[in-house]
């Protein structure tokens, strides 16, 4: 007897742990695959994001997952369906179904997903909400989209679920084959032809999960569900896109809560919130005070990004199109309406160039991923390691100067390319790279060959507006300056990045025209050497070699710099539109006499730079070159400094102002210090490239911005003003201006 009482108290024991074990379960999404662990977030309930990730990992209620650049799939647990997530998607956990929530809830902020649901006696319940929509499931096989403001929509591969429109609260019944948009004219369900439906989840087929491994699915159907087919009437195509089905007839629409209402047109103000922009105010060209109001529409749909400049211009009258200001003399509103009889040539070529002024940007990625391009407004593109071209800008002086520029890079392991146009409409400086990787596979190791070029700095020559006289081109040269590099990358990822490299640059003019009796026209070699035998040397070049990369969201950079002559590092950068004139001129010098001492002198330099992000309410980018000469040691007036603060509005709390600023120098401690060269230069000359706002945020839709921005002086015909007090360099204006921006 107590051998059987015994028995009997270790099975009711046993029973007692199995059922607390059934009532008390912790459920969880498990990372069963991915492609690339570096192109994946996680966040948790609390938004912190997770540091290690792996497969077999579990999501719990409340974590996110963002997938970049990489497929991913979950699966749930112990529920046993399975999802997968395209690239480019936001999706949230946000509860699953245990002993204390009734339903595996989630929520598709943006991307793409398939989910194969399970269903065992019908227990299983799920609801999966979009930005416009709320799916409803039950053992199904099915897709979803979401694209913010454009797109969200649903389709079924087996199974059936409901999807309602939460803005109108109605519903549709979508089954085998049939699909639904939000954003559709109407809202109703159409059939999908079955190549189009193969297609769509062929390109989300499971990698490592089995969707006939999902509890509830077969490769056969039930014969219940078979003979429920077979009851069912045929529905036509022609009938399905005009007509509900009669379930979804039948179906009541739900009352929209009063608490919701409110909502209904939130998507709407988030769209017009993200996607467009306006202002008015005023901005200073050519000596003379414009107004402007301008309407500037955003796309950004995961890598790719647009943006418009839908710009009115003018003096006094805004509705006299004589008024409007008119960038190098054209009326960019018109056309070629102002060309008619001078044949289809200028009409056409003036239709391209006004289309292409209202293209802001149009861009895809960034540098060092497969393929990257940006069309318009270019800035801080950098070619290679920088050595020729670092932070290039053609939009320093916008809206004043426009130009639609392009910089683009294909990577296709073993080889690749980066190419840059300052400006589409008028070409002159354009360039690239081109490197190899000998054995990409084991291998990272690869090498280069640069060239960047600009076939007119003579004419941006800076001219006096009071004098008759041509400008002196001296020679009127060509500047083609190249460079061989070295790129090592000792790590590679998202998340840390260490790029180990070596450059050597120098530059090489052309000459068309032959000048006094130091210059002939042709291909100046000399320039890069003299003497022959043991007198033979190189001239004018450079040198850098250093690291770059990023922790996190950190971008690092440190170099050793060392050139002569007339060589400089980073010759293309920021401020080269403005100083390329100077450049000429100090190019005719050198030939003058080369053996100068200030043409033998050797420089060395150190160049580090930092930029940094805290979640999207402060950026940090700031960056000193420190050069010295050598023998004897002395420090160089050919110093550079940049650095970039920006504070979005709000992140103050009470007053809520916003402000940035940017501001880049060359010769910047010897002007400070009136040292050398520095003595009788100005902090806010040509040498300066400077833009400040501050931002008020006076109503919710509607900031009052204070901008402080350098802008060189254009005459009508484009051409660089000469500054009265130096004759040498371009006259540069700083303008404060006031400007209203609408937002919603």
């Amino acid at each position: 007897m107590r051998k059987f009482s015994i028995i009997f108290l270790s099975v009711f024991l046993l029973l007692q742990f199995a059922v607390w074990g059934q009532d008390d379960f912790d459920a969880a999404a498990v990372l069963e695959y991915y492609d690339d662990e570096y192109e994946i977030q996680i966040f948790d309930s609390d938004g912190f994001q997770v540091d290690e990730i792996y497969y077999g990992m579990e999501l719990l209620s409340g974590d996110t997952i963002k997938t970049n650049g990489s497929y991913a799939e979950l699966r749930l647990d112990p529920n046993g369906s399975i999802i997968k997530l395209a690239p480019d998607t936001d999706f949230t956990v946000e509860t699953l179904q245990d002993n204390t929530h009734d339903v595996n809830a989630f929520a598709l902020l943006k991307g793409k997903i398939r989910t194969v649901a399970a269903q065992e006696n019908g227990s299983n319940k799920y609801s999966i909400r979009t930005p416009s929509a709320v799916c409803g499931v039950r053992g199904t096989d099915f897709g979803l989209e979401a694209i913010l403001g454009s797109r969200d929509a649903a389709a079924v591969l087996k199974g059936s679920i409901e999807f309602i429109n939460i803005n109108t609260g109605k519903s549709l019944t979508l089954t085998e084959g049939m699909a639904a948009d939000v954003f559709a004219e109407v809202f109703a369900p159409f059939k999908l032809p079955p190549d189009q439906l193969q297609q769509m989840f062929q390109e989300m087929d499971f990698v490592q999960l089995d969707p006939s491994s999902v509890p509830g699915q077969t490769a056969e159907k039930p014969p219940a569900a078979e003979e429920e087919e077979k009851e069912e009437p045929e529905i036509e195509e022609e009938e399905v896109l005009t007509e509900e089905p009669a379930e979804t007839a039948a179906q009541e629409v739900p009352e929209i809560p009063p608490e919701d209402r409110k909502n209904l047109l939130e998507p709407v103000f988030n769209f017009l919130a993200d996607k467009v922009g306006m202002e008015i105010g005023t901005f200073n060209a050519n000596g003379e005070t414009y107004a402007k109001a301008i309407v500037q529409p955003t796309i950004t749909i995961g890598k790719f990004s647009m943006g418009l400049y839908l710009p009115i211009i003018y003096r006094q009258n805004l509705f006299d199109r004589n008024d409007w200001y008119a960038p190098k003399g054209n009326n960019e509103w018109s056309f070629g309406t102002d060309h008619k009889g001078e044949g289809a040539g200028p009409i056409i070529k003036d239709v391209i160039a006004d289309t292409a002024l209202k293209i802001k940007y149009i861009a895809w990625g960034e540098q060092r991923d497969p393929f990257f391009f940006k069309l318009g407004n270019i800035n801080n593109v950098t070619v290679g390691h920088g050595i020729i071209m670092y932070r290039y800008a053609n939009d320093f002086d916008f809206p004043v100067v426009r130009r639609v520029g392009i910089n683009a890079g294909f990577d296709f392991s073993a080889v690749g390319i980066e190419a840059v146009v300052n400006d589409l409409a008028e070409p002159e400086i354009f360039g690239g790279r081109l490197y190899f990787r000998p054995v990409p596979d084991r291998f990272p190791f690869a090498f280069g060959i640069a060239a960047i070029a600009d076939i007119n700095p003579a004419g941006n020559i800076a001219v006096d507006p009071e004098s008759e006289e041509d400008p002196v081109t001296y020679g009127d040269p060509v500047f083609i300056n190249t460079s061989v590099d070295i790129d090592f990358p000792i790590i590679e990822k998202d998340l840390l990045s260490i790029i180990l490299f070596g450059d050597v640059g120098g530059m090489l003019p052309y000459f068309r025209k032959d000048y006094d009796e130091y210059i002939t026209s042709g291909l100046a070699l000399d320039t890069l050497y003299s003497g022959s035998g043991d007198s033979f040397r190189l001239r004018n070049y450079g040198v850098q070699a250093g690291l770059m990369g990023n922790v996190a969201a950190a971008d690092w950079r440190l170099e050793y710099l060392y050139y002569n002559g007339t060589f400089r590092p980073s010759y293309f950068n920021a401020g080269y539109d403005r100083m390329r004139g100077q450049y000429v001129m100090d190019l005719a010098a050198y030939f003058e006499n080369p053996d100068a001492a200030e043409y033998l002198t050797q420089t060395m330099g150190i160049y580090g730079s930092l930029g940094f992000s805290i979640k999207e309410a402060f950026r940090f980018e700031g960056g000193y070159l420190w050069p010295w000469n050598v023998s004897p040691f002395s420090l160089s007036d050919d110093d550079f400094f940049h650095l970039k603060l920006a504070l979005n509005p709000g992140v103050i709390p009470v007053v809520g102002l916003g402000a940035s600023i940017a501001y880049e120098r060359t010769k910047f401690i010897p002007t400070l210090l009136k040292r050398g060269e520095g003595a009788s230069l100005s902090p806010f000359d040509a040498n300066t490239v400077l833009r400040g706002e501050l931002i008020y945020p006076a109503a919710p839709i509607l900031d009052v911005v204070l901008l402080v921005i350098t802008s060189a002086a254009y005459d009508e015909n484009g051409a660089l003003i000469s500054d009265p007090d130096n004759p040498f360099m371009p006259k540069v204006r700083t303008s404060v201006s006031f400007e209203t921006r609408i937002h919603f």
